[in-house]
């Protein structure tokens, strides 16, 4: 019986070689979702696929392998999922087989044994908070890089080993991006990401160089915030800036603190734009303008708001639990660009404390624009905050992506700085816009926070007067001892 059996299965390899022999892919049978070799390398009858080492009963989801693409898609299937990270289709981290009608959400998830060179690769509970389940999606010639850490790429070996009467297999490891020939690293994905308006994957820098780039003032669209479920606080997940909606709930510090997204300042969708990367210890990274504000531990003393601009490597992002290193600085290009504007002016994006305003003038202390930027929005925050106008749920964008409601008091600001005023002049200004300011804390401590104390209001008053006064001596200080 067993000699019948094992015959049977040899005709049907026989069965599907004869078929597909005229067919030269990625993955020759066509199913999808799949995530396979873009070159045939060795075995163009059938292409590689992303498999799970053993068979049946022998399975061993703690081990991946690239192996020939089968008829029937089984262990070899795997899909890109959030545009972040890679799953089984059909089983789950404990090996077990997983039918289509069961919640999806239990489809393991590739991880790395450690973001390092020669790493290999297991199935588990997905996460999308780990960095050894984070993928980057790098559209390169003929196919995609898939990158993981900073400068590393999935890879196939160079040599193949036989996996039964027809196919082979191939060893499947983490390694340097520049050491390993296109063939070896270069996969299909299907089905492929478009490059349109729902598109999350970024470009390679020989691609960019040809698309107009814009600056930006924000976040790629890929970029992670926690939201909170606003009918049902206990169920929280991580998505993505394109994903993101006005009315949302997300996290803002480090409290575990959620508010509502009343706007987005910046929203771009499809725009290609240069941001810089800060990659960290743990092995994660943000994605931010050169522009925008950022909480930064300096010399592990000096509690910052900078602008990213001005980080250098050595300083440390505000984590949700912990202060983390900033171990490389990159410029890449992403994506679209989001700035969501909370009721405090903060938000955290993947994993980091970050301010939902941008720096405009390089001369003021960046403490000081956050207080002005959030103050000088109450009138927006207000009237979005009791739903007096339709017009937050349906805010309009100029053709650069900037809300209507940001562009305007933007304009004005660039204009009266633009060129070499006076202190006097940049002094008049600003204390226009700090009695305007002050004002506006006034009325929102008065109207929004109806348990703060009227002590508590003249504090914050008397907050803005003295970085008033803190401002114009700063302007009057020589520009070697300016902070």
């Amino acid at each position: 019986m067993n000699v019948v059996v094992t015959r049977l299965f040899l005709l049907l390899e026989v069965i599907a070689l004869f078929v597909t022999t005229t067919v030269k892919a990625d993955n020759a049978y066509g199913w999808g979702p799949s995530i396979s070799i873009a070159s045939g390398l060795d075995d163009e009858d059938h292409g590689y696929c992303i498999d799970i080492r053993g068979f049946r009963a022998t399975l061993n989801c703690n081990s991946l392998q690239a192996h020939s693409c089968k008829p029937q898609p089984s262990d070899t299937q795997f899909e890109l999922y959030n545009m972040k990270s890679l799953r089984a289709v059909n089983y789950n981290s404990a090996c077990d087989t997983i039918t289509a009608s069961e919640n999806e959400s239990s489809r393991a998830c590739v991880t790395v044994e450690s973001i390092s060179i020669e790493s290999t690769l297991g199935l588990a509970d997905c996460d999308t908070e780990s960095p050894e389940q984070t993928f980057d999606i790098v559209d390169v010639n003929n196919g995609y890089e898939i990158r993981i850490g900073d400068g590393l790429c999935l890879v196939v070996s160079s040599s193949s080993r036989s996996a039964g009467t027809i196919y082979k297999a191939r060893d499947l490891y983490v390694d340097n991006c520049d050491s390993i020939a296109s063939e070896f690293k270069t996969w299909a994905i299907t089905p492929t990401p478009e490059r349109d308006d729902d598109d999350d994957v970024t470009s390679s820098p020989e691609e960019e160089a040809i698309l107009p780039i814009t600056p930006s003032l924000c976040f790629p669209r890929d970029a992670m915030v926690y939201q909170r479920q606003p009918d049902d606080t206990t169920t929280t997940s991580w998505i993505s800036m394109h994903e993101l909606s006005i009315g949302d709930e997300i996290l803002v510090d480090t409290n575990g603190t959620f508010e509502t997204v009343y706007s987005f300042g910046h929203k771009n969708t499809n725009m290609n734009t240069e941001y810089l990367q800060f990659y960290t210890k743990e092995h994660k990274k943000l994605e931010i303008s050169n522009t925008h504000m950022v909480s930064i531990l300096r010399h592990e003393q000096q509690q910052l708001l900078l602008a990213a601009g001005q980080v250098v490597v050595g300083d440390y992002l505000q984590g949700r639990t912990s202060w983390e290193e900033i171990t490389a600085i990159h410029t890449v290009t992403r994506k679209g660009a989001y700035a969501p504007f909370t009721t405090s002016g903060m938000l955290v994006v993947n994993g980091y404390v970050v301010s939902s305003y941008v720096a405009l003038l390089e001369e003021i202390p960046y403490s000081l624009q956050q207080y002005l930027a959030h103050a000088l929005q109450f009138p927006h925050r207000f009237l979005c905050h009791y739903n007096i106008t339709e017009k937050c749920q349906s805010e309009a964008y100029d053709k650069d992506g900037i809300s209507t409601w940001v562009a305007m008091p933007h304009r004005y600001i660039q204009q009266s700085m633009m060129g070499k005023p006076t202190v006097l002049c940049k002094y008049l200004f600003l204390m226009s816009m700090m009695l305007i300011s002050i004002v506006f804390t006034i009325m929102e401590t008065m109207m929004m926070h109806t348990t703060t104390t009227t002590t508590a209001m003249i504090i914050r008053a008397a907050v803005g007067v003295a970085m008033t006064v803190t401002t114009y001596y700063y302007f009057r200080l020589p520009p070697n001892k300016k902070a």
